[in-house]
């Protein structure tokens, strides 16, 4: 008698003891004599045969080409870089339907984590106003201080209940949750895989249970180049990378990684100061806006330009790095026929001029490199 694999399975199954699991969080329970019988209910995984897969198409976003909904982001840089203005320009214009670092974007409400202190975005809200860039009466929440993210000992839980709550209160589906910074939200040391690790589940917890996309806010490490500060589990687990280098204006916004996204342009910004009165000392009070200042760039049209930036996206593409060192952008000219150090200045130049390669720390990002 031929016997089918599910059959042999099953089979297999009655020789085996399993400790009975009441859900799957719970602990396993031995019976009165101290031996485990075996699960008898019949929970299983779902899965989906290969046949009833169909391609994804229209990806639901937040921001298009940029943040999908329900995704894991982290926003990094260097203290003063105007990270903190960049996420909270992307929840000015999610709460309000208009676009977002020139792209579209989804409406719905935005509930913005002001670990780092809420006085300083009180100001740069009341600076939005000012330039007619937010209206009064956006879905837009601000909690004012920090929330420990951590599964075992941190508030993923009133989080979660707070995100409905405001979903309630706004009638709008929380499309954002931003937590700035991760300094002032994470439990424990972020140099710890352990510790990163509890935070990441947190956020996974609450986006699961929320369907909200989490932008995290954290600073950058001693080498910008090699990611945020930290356990590099973090950058693992994230969907979305993105990179606020420039101390001063101009400063620029580079996509580091997508995991099922091509990578877009780089974009330059300005934070532009607003008076918003005077003190009691009669010294002006100011806070700053984000303005894009990014051009469409004009495409290459010279045959070295065109030929050097093809070979340099199809390193990044090789490398799976859009950061260039210099000396591998020059060995890679020299391929292309620009041994001459003036004449791959030139092209170099060119290149850097209209955008399509950024100066970096140790080197050269690449444009719309796709990874």
């Amino acid at each position: 008698m031929n016997v089918t694999p599910a059959e042999k399975l099953e089979a297999a199954l009655v020789d085996i003891e399993l400790p009975p699991i009441d859900s799957y969080d719970a602990e396993p329970r031995a019976s009165n004599n101290g031996e485990y019988s075996r699960q008898t209910d019949d929970r299983r995984f779902t899965y989906r045969l290969i046949g009833d897969l169909q391609a994804q198409i229209d990806t639901p976003y937040i921001v298009k080409h940029l943040l999908t909904q329900g995704s894991l982001a982290v926003l990094f840089g260097e203290s003063g870089t105007g990270k903190s203005h960049v996420a909270l320009d992307l929840a000015i214009n999610i709460a309000q339907g208009t676009p977002a670092l020139g792209r579209k974007t989804t409406r719905g409400a935005v509930l913005y984590i002001a670990g780092e202190g809420a006085g300083g975005i009180t100001n740069r809200l009341a600076a939005a106003r000012e330039r007619g860039q937010i209206a009064a009466g956006a879905p837009l929440a601000i909690i004012p201080r920090a929330v420990s993210i951590n599964t075992e000992t941190g508030d993923p839980d009133a989080l979660i209940r707070t995100v409905a709550d405001l979903a309630g209160t706004t009638g709008e589906t929380v499309q954002l949750i931003v937590i700035d910074t991760l300094a002032r939200c994470l439990t424990g040391d972020e140099n710890t895989a352990s510790d990163m690790g509890r935070f990441v589940q947190a956020c996974d917890a609450v986006r699961t249970a929320t369907s909200a996309t989490v932008l995290i806010v954290h600073h950058a490490g001693k080498d910008p180049t090699k990611g945020a500060r930290g356990s590099s589990c973090l950058r693992a687990a994230v969907d979305t990378e993105i990179l606020v280098e420039g101390r001063t204006n101009p400063r620029t916004i580079t996509v580091t990684k997508q995991r099922d996204l091509a990578i877009i342009d780089s974009l330059g910004f300005e934070l532009d100061p607003v008076t918003l009165g005077t003190d009691a000392e009669d010294e002006a009070v100011t806070a700053c806006v984000m303005r894009l200042t990014q051009a469409p760039r004009p495409q290459p049209t010279g045959r070295n330009q065109q030929s050097l930036l093809a070979a340099i996206r199809e390193h990044a593409r090789t490398t799976g790095c859009d950061l260039i060192a210099t000396p591998d952008l020059r060995e890679i000219a020299k391929a292309q026929g620009l041994a001459d150090r003036r004449r791959f200045g030139e092209v170099r130049t060119s290149l850097e001029r209209d955008g399509w390669i950024v100066p970096s720390v140790g080197g050269y990002r690449v444009n719309g490199a796709t990874l």
